[in-house]
């Protein structure tokens, strides 16, 4: 249930617009294996007094945010950068013109029909929540621990904060 946004300089994409959208829900949809009902890919477009980018991009410059609930695994966000250039490439987009942004979000951050979406039944998984006996575990004993189906991995940042990750097995 991502909440796309594509921001972009006015004018070059020209009537082309619904294409442009279209190709992100695209790779959003393969990438995510999204229900076919599920879209929410909105276009920004700026002036040129209202937006910089960097020296040497084209004007299809663009930054792709996509919010979503937490709990995606990296092989689904990669395939989303890849399927991006890819969906984007035939409007002629280069992938160096793109710039994709993935913010994870707490289903119980994330309302829908006046209700958390971590409250409600969407029909399909969308995430976990590792239950607190993981954190307790992996903490005492420093080790990785299997709960559930779902493998749970202490890891330390190079900050030596030890924090928890898991990732559900797809």
């Amino acid at each position: 249930m991502p909440s796309t946004r594509i921001e972009t300089r006015r004018g070059w994409i020209g009537e082309r617009k619904l294409e442009l959208i279209e190709a992100v829900q695209r790779a959003l949809s393969d990438a995510l294996k999204l229900p076919s009902d599920d879209r929410c890919v909105r276009l920004f477009e700026y002036d040129d007094d209202s937006i910089i980018t960097p020296p040497g991009k084209g004007s299809s410059c663009m930054v792709v945010e996509v919010t979503f609930f937490s709990g995606r695994t990296d092989d689904a966000e990669r395939r989303l950068h890849a399927g991006l250039a890819r969906e984007l490439s035939p409007l002629g987009i280069p992938a160096s013109d793109v710039k994709t942004i993935l913010v994870e979000v707490p289903a119980s951050n994330w309302g829908l029909h006046g209700k958390a979406a971590s409250d409600i039944d969407l029909g399909y998984k969308i995430g976990f929540r590792p239950p607190a006996e993981a954190d307790l575990l992996c903490q005492s004993s420093g080790q990785d621990r299997m709960i559930g189906g779902i493998r749970f991995f202490r890891r330390t940042l190079p900050h030596r904060m030890p924090v928890m990750s898991g990732r559900p097995m797809m």
